[in-house]
């Protein structure tokens, strides 16, 4: 049973990267300048090597030394934006929202639509991320307006059109979905992306896009266009934009490429390890991915501890990640399936069920969650409950028809934000 999987958190999730140090808008003295000018080189040596946490606390130091060279509205919105990222990595997104805030009211005020679309954007995958889904599309539309104010359609609006399109497709929305992510396609086509990292993250998208209409072989070859761009632009050992793997893992579970989803998740739990972070909903994730992929095989005495792994991992990390949450329980529920343990099988689809209702109301990732509660009461003789939930399945996919769910292949949720 496939159910919503980690590319609803981790695609807007990838690891972002510090931009070339820059000088101080604000004004201080010569002394408190090469204090800060120095701090920020350290900062950035820190981010590129994945020391998240001693990055951002240079960067307060620095926002600190900011201010008193000048009013607040002085504030480099560079600096701002690098704390902002920072907090996200380390688990702290409400303060990554103060920053970013801080930082899109100076963009507003002095007309810099282009800048004010990317942190609407970054708002958008947090709340995307948080499972708030009204609120993601309100903070992508409100990029979408800020970057179309500023002229031609750039790679920023294709990031963009990206998002909010990969959103509706989450929510049912398919149609809408699809029109965007097509534009999007065109629009970066048409933009000089070539040299843009965010290359690497349009590329995912659109190969999960390509996955769930069922185009295996372009889905493929997007993924590993994208892990080709980002191992050229960050090494093999790079944190930045990881999540590819992940998703290019789970696709390939569908698939029933095991050799290659394995490869995937070593790799990046891999790198993951090296980083110096709290233990992130992504890596509890992957661990869940890992532990299906052994049920999969029939592994089960490998798969067990592996699930319990994962979800401690979720457990004490910093973030709220209910949809994360839900795709481990999914797993193991399917996982005592496979043992013939319908009354825990029945227990974790309850538990899924209930987080993904909450989080995304009565969509196919929801009603996938029924089908699989379904089955495991029938095994219990519960026919009657389990009808109800089939049928209720059954009205929820009817009332959400569309090309993208109109083959025999991977629904959405089997591909889904970090």
């Amino acid at each position: 049973m496939l159910t919503i999987a980690s590319m609803i958190v981790s695609l807007f999730c990838g690891a972002a990267t510090p931009s070339p140090v820059k000088c101080s808008e604000a004004n201080h003295s010569d002394a408190d300048q090469d204090s800060i000018d120095s701090l920020r080189e350290a900062a950035h040596r820190d981010w590129a090597e994945g020391r998240f946490a001693a990055a951002a606390t240079k960067y307060r130091q620095i926002i600190e030394l900011d201010k008193t060279g000048g009013g607040g509205a002085e504030l480099p919105t560079e600096d701002l934006r690098h704390m902002a990222v920072l907090s996200t990595e380390v688990g702290l997104v409400a303060a990554a929202r103060v920053y970013y805030q801080l930082e899109l009211d100076i963009l507003e005020q002095t007309g810099r639509g282009t800048e004010a679309g990317s942190v609407y954007i970054a708002l958008g995958d947090i709340s995307q991320s948080n499972g708030d889904y009204p609120k993601a599309e309100s903070e992508y539309k409100k990029a979408i307006a800020a970057l179309e104010r500023t002229g031609p359609g750039g790679f920023s609006l294709a990031i963009a059109l990206d998002n909010l399109g990969w959103l509706y497709v989450t929510c049912g929305r398919l149609s809408e979905g699809s029109r965007l992510l097509d534009e999007a396609r065109s629009m970066a086509e048409q933009a000089s992306a070539g040299k843009d990292p965010r290359l690497i993250r349009h590329l995912d998208t659109q190969a999960a896009y390509r996955s769930i209409l069922g185009q295996h072989s372009e889905a493929q070859r997007l993924w590993r266009r994208a892990l080709t761009l980002r191992e050229g632009y960050y090494g093999p050992q790079g944190y930045q934009y990881d999540n590819v793997l992940v998703h290019f893992g789970q696709a390939s579970v569908h698939s029933g490429d095991y050799q290659t989803a394995k490869d995937m998740f070593e790799r990046y739990l891999a790198i993951e390890s090296r980083i110096a972070r709290p233990l992130s909903a992504p890596r509890a994730v992957v661990t869940g991915e890992l532990a299906n992929l052994f049920t999969q095989q029939h592994q089960y005495a490998e798969a067990e501890p592996v699930f319990q792994q994962a979800l401690e991992l979720i457990r004490v990390g910093p973030e709220k990640s209910p949809l994360s949450l839900s795709l481990i329980l999914s797993y193991y529920g399917d996982y005592f399936m496979a043992r013939g343990d319908w009354t825990n099988a029945e227990q974790r689809f309850r538990q899924a069920l209930a987080l993904q209702e909450e989080i995304l109301g009565d969509t196919r990732v929801a009603a996938s969650s029924m089908e699989a509660l379904s089955k495991a009461l029938r095994k219990q003789h519960r026919k009657k409950e389990a009808d109800q939930l089939a049928a209720k399945a059954g009205s929820i996919r009817a009332a959400q028809p569309g090309l993208l769910f109109s083959r025999n292949t991977v629904d959405v949720q089997s591909l889904r934000q970090h």
